[in-house]
């Protein structure tokens, strides 16, 4: 008899964890899936990451409540935890300086012109009733553009990296909007800097610096 009720016992949970486990190994479609882009400009690494939430039907930037994101009113810029944006190096945004570090991102749409916040706690997550303006590490106001294509699912990129790689567009498109925030980097005083060091240490590396001198315009006398 106690082997039966333990025989029965050991049934029962043998059924319950496969139950759990065949649960458990479940995946569907996240509604807005994980996405992240990542690019140098210049020396300096540019890392975002976001969740993509799509049209569904749904029109996206306008004025009034029939909207998705309406115009005026702060947007963690993506779905679930927002979007964050991460620079190796101290960079300008628009004209403004901003020191390396992870950001959450945020904007307030407008008509034609946005407002862009570099959020320097990044713990909001997509909490926006919880906003403190005194976190803002930067703020911008940044114009916006009209696409000739839908872009269905909420896409961002570092785009147009100029030929000197001094400067990009870190670009929010979605909709028929398109948003294009500059960002300069620095880095000439870090390369010289290098090279007055390591040409000492490794004459192997004169032909790079020279290279460096050429292609930046500095003095072809000290290149050669």
């Amino acid at each position: 008899m106690y082997k039966t009720k333990l025989f029965k016992l050991s049934f029962v949970a043998a059924f319950f964890a496969l139950a759990f486990n065949g649960t458990a190994q479940i995946n569907t479609p996240a509604p807005s899936p994980a996405g992240s882009v990542s690019a140098t400009v210049g020396l300096t690494e540019i890392e975002i990451n976001y969740s993509r939430p799509q049209m569904k039907g749904r029109k996206i930037f306008g004025d009034g409540d029939s909207f998705l994101v309406p115009n005026g009113q702060l947007w963690r810029a993506g779905a679930n935890a927002g979007t964050t944006i991460k620079f190796s190096d101290a960079i300008k945004i628009a004209g403004n300086d901003l020191a390396a570090g992870e950001y959450l991102f945020l904007a307030t749409p407008g008509a034609s012109e946005w407002e862009v916040v570099f959020y320097s706690d990044v713990a909001l997550g997509g909490n926006m009733a919880a906003y403190d303006d005194s976190k803002a590490a930067l703020k911008a106001k940044v114009k916006s553009g009209k696409l000739t294509e839908t872009v269905s699912t909420l896409t961002y990129n570092v785009a147009d990296i100029g030929e000197n790689s001094e400067n990009a567009n870190i670009q929010l498109a979605w909709e028929n909007t398109v948003v294009n925030i500059p960002v300069q980097v620095s880095f000439d005083e870090t390369v010289m800097k290098a090279i007055a060091e390591n040409t000492v240490v490794n004459p192997r590396n004169l032909m790079t610096a020279a290279r460096y001198y050429l292609s930046a315009g500095k003095d072809l006398n000290q290149a050669l």
